[in-house]
């Protein structure tokens, strides 16, 4: 059994039991995985995958119980790599961050000019997707950190740690008048057309859920996946924006205001993710200080870096 065996074998989980996926994310031939797959399935005398022809359909029970435990030693090697990467070179590494577009939007530039200028040796990646697609990549390590709502998949490879709660803000033109409020209700929302998220991001749920159990019927008549293209198509008139409330800026958003709305909508709380048994670097629990300094703390000991 090798290093290199386990590192396949985790690779054609990760990549959704594609052998083609597999071979290039890995930089290697397809054969060359087949082969080393049935040398190690050889050596242990059971089979790890279940196969239908040439299709990999999925682990068999065995083969589960091999994957959890090569991921680990998979994540143990990598750490081991990187804590001689560090000694040896300092403050000198890579750092990819998985991220929604509205924190990395908002949130993050006065973060990321700080990180930069304290760790100026540090190449950071950052890496904007859909709600899934951002935990897919710390799972299977293509990120090393992601930043984004509760993961509804699988998390028992994660370490999540909450950052902080989103709450839901309705964006309006200047002077309209639900600005002239001291509060509103959702059938105030309701009265106007409404600019929010498409299908599928995960921020668009509890607003829908909101006036599901008051049975209000909003009049959605736009959706967007980002708050910007929303807060433009406000500007043109269309509607108001039910937004999180880091989407608004009061000096860059001229001509908008923010009415508050976070009585009327469940909070949406935000993790900071890491995989298990992942070695950080120190500049990587400096950028968790300036994210969210109660979180690096946390991440110093020694059981969350090991557990």
């Amino acid at each position: 059994m090798t290093l290199q065996q386990l590192r396949y074998l985790c690779a054609i989980v990760d990549q959704g039991m594609n052998i083609t996926r597999a071979a290039k994310f890995l930089h290697t031939s397809q054969p060359g995985i087949s082969r080393y797959l049935q040398l190690l399935e050889a050596e242990f005398g059971v089979k790890l995958l279940l196969r239908d022809g040439n299709r990999i359909l999925g682990l068999t029970q065995i083969g589960e119980t091999v994957y959890a435990a090569a991921k680990r030693i998979q994540n143990e090697v990598t750490g081991v790599g990187a804590a001689i990467g560090e000694y040896r070179n300092g403050d000198v590494g890579d750092l990819t961050l998985a991220v929604a577009h509205g924190l990395a939007r908002y949130k993050l530039p006065p973060i990321v000019r700080e990180f930069m200028d304290a760790f100026p040796k540090v190449k950071l990646n950052l890496r904007q997707g859909a709600h899934a697609q951002i935990w897919d990549w710390l799972a299977t390590g293509e990120a090393d950190m992601a930043i984004a709502t509760m993961p509804s998949g699988n998390i028992n490879d994660l370490i999540l740690l909450q950052c902080e709660e989103v709450h839901r803000v309705a964006i309006t033109p200047e002077g309209h008048p639900l600005t002239q409020k001291r509060s509103i209700t959702l059938r105030d929302l309701a009265a106007y057309p409404i600019i929010t998220y498409e299908h599928g991001v995960a921020a668009r749920i509890p607003i829908l859920r909101a006036f599901q159990k008051k049975r209000v019927e909003p009049n959605i008549v736009l959706t967007a996946t980002d708050e910007d293209t929303m807060k433009l198509y406000v500007r043109a008139g269309l509607g108001i924006a039910l937004v999180g409330n880091l989407s608004y800026n009061a000096d860059q958003d001229k001509g908008l205001a923010m009415v508050d709305a976070k009585g009327l909508f469940e909070p949406s709380p935000v993790f900071l993710g890491i995989r298990r048994n992942t070695y950080l670097p120190q500049y990587m629990i400096a950028f968790v200080d300036f994210v969210a300094p109660h979180l690096s703390e946390t991440l110093r000991k020694q059981e969350i870096q090991t557990t």
